[in-house]
């Protein structure tokens, strides 16, 4: 389904959107490894 949807946007705005993934999901990653260090 998601892949579907990428290929119908063109290339920037997949990429737009990866970034704005990979940003929120390193900030749960973060925020996991911060709760276990306290």
């Amino acid at each position: 389904m998601l892949a579907e949807w990428f290929q119908y946007y063109d290339k920037t705005a997949s990429i737009e959107i990866l970034g704005w993934f990979d940003e929120s999901y390193a900030l749960k990653e973060v925020e996991k490894w911060q709760f276990k260090t306290q």
